[in-house]
């Protein structure tokens, strides 16, 4: 159908940044121009479809869900935006929806399209360059910035520093920087553990920085209508030992100066302008990867973050006042936690599997229970509870729950309890396949990209910039128009690196759910019932099935186990692959 009379059209806006979305910016203003086009152009609008704060590089947002529900139901023939870039800032991913779409005769349209697919598509990747050149520009703005000796105000300043007015250097606030002292002091030279530091500052009275944070801004705040800060009232453990580790808190001499210039971490102009001795603010020592995904109700945004450590050359130090902390008491203070690990991890030093670690829940807080292995003495055994995350970090007032669970019985409990679910083996199976099914149909979405087509315009990038020399040669072009054929061919290179590098991970994805398909499918298979009576019994999955295989099948039904001071608990399930659903009241004690 033409874009004419009578064509039934969802009408399509977004704003990237959450906080466009809050403020309304551009998304009334999208939605009044798409109105007054549908008028014009005497369409009929079906919906108005709205993906506040999502980024235009994801591929499954809201908006797209409700696009492709529509376009498979038959309700829609086109889907209309302000612009080509409303849509997708990816060109692989515009590609591969307006071929998805035109297998249900619909099609996304734009006030430029222009009808031809190489000029559509020239126009796609402008608005990618244009979000790739922002954020190369804005990158390369922090390093140079920062090479300058500059620090970045990027949120708030370490505590005990406070950033100039410029924001662009940092000055000590004397008052502020007697808790980092107290902190060196407790497990530098006295040689405290992180939790008894913790209780020694709590004892003490000492404000933790973000209340201190709450309440100098909360005048600021109150004239501008907003409400207070949250702060925390107790310190938590991570703090100091992030404290401890914190470069700018530790004096640096001139020679580590000069050996971070000789590997490129700083300048030899700021290292000569640097006080002796100084502090070391970093910049790039992690990097932080972040995406965006739909939540498990269909609507909400859930923001992920991964952090990796950076090779040391990619690291920029900037020199930053003596914070006064005795540079022994830094040492000492970073001696004594080098080898704290933790219980619940893989370097868990017991040996022991916590079966419910992640799946168990304070009926009081809220928050999980922790793992907490305990001796009555140093020659007795080490004994294995589950206690209260919450009461454990943040302070006795915080959670009512003063229980310590022993962890054997209480998996045993579990067990017992969910054996009823899991029992129903025939249903199980069938949902886990259903389940599969759909995320299996998703990555086959993003994985539809002809790989070897992509290859072979991979090669051809090459033999365009043969030809580009050969020209070159015979004077058809200049050296500057050389250079900018290069870029550009450089350019197309890294997106067909990129669409290549997506199509193969989905179809790694794809891969690694056939083989989680049949090791679930194979652990469900293989669960028995020991003993005839129904008060004892328990599951197990073979004989050979560690305690880190019924983790795996708890963890991919969704189990949840909440547990109070009473002697009861409370089973549930939550978005597993098994759609679960039901709470179950027990006691966690089995009656004898």
């Amino acid at each position: 159908m033409e874009n004419g009379s009578g064509m039934r059209v969802a009408l399509y806006i977004r704003v990237s940044t959450d906080e466009q979305a809050k403020s309304g910016y551009s998304l009334p203003e999208q939605e009044h121009i798409l109105h007054e086009r549908a008028g014009r152009e005497s369409w009929s609008v079906v919906d108005t479809i709205k993906d506040d704060g999502w980024s235009g590089t994801l591929e499954d947002r809201p908006g797209l869900r409700r696009i492709r529900e529509l376009a498979e139901g038959g309700k829609i023939d086109a889907v209309a935006a302000i612009n080509r870039g409303r849509f997708f800032r990816d060109a692989y991913y515009r590609e591969g929806w307006n071929r998805e779409l035109a297998r249900h005769g619909v099609k996304l349209i734009a006030p430029e399209d222009t009808g031809d697919p190489f000029m559509d598509a020239m126009s796609d990747h402008f608005y990618q360059r244009q979000r790739t050149d922002m954020l190369d520009a804005l990158q390369r703005g922090k390093r140079g910035k920062v090479r300058q000796g500059k620090v970045l105000a990027l949120g708030p300043s370490n505590h005990g520093f406070r950033y100039t007015p410029d924001h662009s250097y940092l000055e000590v606030v004397p008052e502020d920087m007697k808790l980092v002292h107290r902190i060196f002091e407790l497990v530098g030279r006295e040689g405290k553990t992180i939790r008894a530091t913790k209780t020694t500052l709590e004892s003490e009275g000492w404000k933790t920085p973000s209340r201190l944070r709450s309440e100098r801004t909360a005048a600021k705040r109150s004239e501008e209508g907003k409400e207070p800060l949250s702060y925390s009232e107790t310190f938590n453990g991570t703090y100091s030992r992030k404290v401890i580790l914190d470069d700018a808190y530790r004096a640096h001499t001139r020679e580590e100066l000069s050996e971070m210039v000789r590997m490129g971490q700083m300048s030899a102009t700021v290292a000569d302008n640097a006080p002796d001795p100084c502090g070391v603010w970093w910049y790039g020592r992690q990097k932080t990867r972040t995406w965006d995904a739909v939540g498990p109700d269909g609507h909400t945004k859930v923001t992920h973050r991964r952090k990796t450590d950076t090779d040391p050359s990619e690291w920029i130090g900037v020199p930053v006042p003596d914070a006064g902390v005795p540079r022994e008491w830094v040492d000492a203070a970073r001696e004594r936690i080098r080898d704290n690990v933790s219980w619940a991890g893989e370097s868990n030093p017991s040996g022991r599997v916590w079966e419910l670690a992640g799946f168990l829940y304070c009926q009081d807080c809220g928050r999980r229970l922790h793992p907490h292995p305990n001796r009555r003495d140093k020659n007795s055994p080490l004994r294995f509870y589950y206690r209260c995350g919450t009461r454990w970090q943040d302070g006795d007032q915080t959670c009512n729950n003063t229980k310590s669970y022993r962890a054997e019985p209480l998996e045993r409990r579990v067990r017992h309890e969910i054996w009823d679910v899991l029992e129903d083996r025939d249903r199980l199976v069938q949902e886990i396949k259903t389940t599969l099914a759909q995320q299996r149909e998703d990555l086959q979405r993003a994985s539809t990209a002809d790989v070897r087509l992509l290859v072979k315009r991979l090669d051809g990038i090459e033999s365009s910039w043969v030809k580009f020399q050969k020209a070159y040669d015979a004077d058809a072009i200049s050296v500057a128009d050389l250079k900018a054929r290069r870029a550009e061919l450089e350019q197309e290179r890294e997106r067909l690196e990129s669409a290549l590098e997506a199509a193969r991970e989905a179809d790694q994805r794809l891969e690694d759910l056939d083989y989680r398909e049949e090791r679930l499918l194979g652990l469900v298979d293989g669960i028995e019932l020991q003993g005839e009576d129904g008060l004892h019994r328990v599951w197990y999955v073979g004989r050979a099935l560690k305690p880190q295989g019924r983790r795996e099948i708890c963890r991919e039904l969704g189990l949840r186990v909440t547990v109070g001071p009473e002697d009861y608990l409370e089973i549930s399930w939550n978005q597993g692959v098994g759609n679960l659903e039901g709470t179950s009241l027990c006691p966690w004690r089995r009656p004898d």
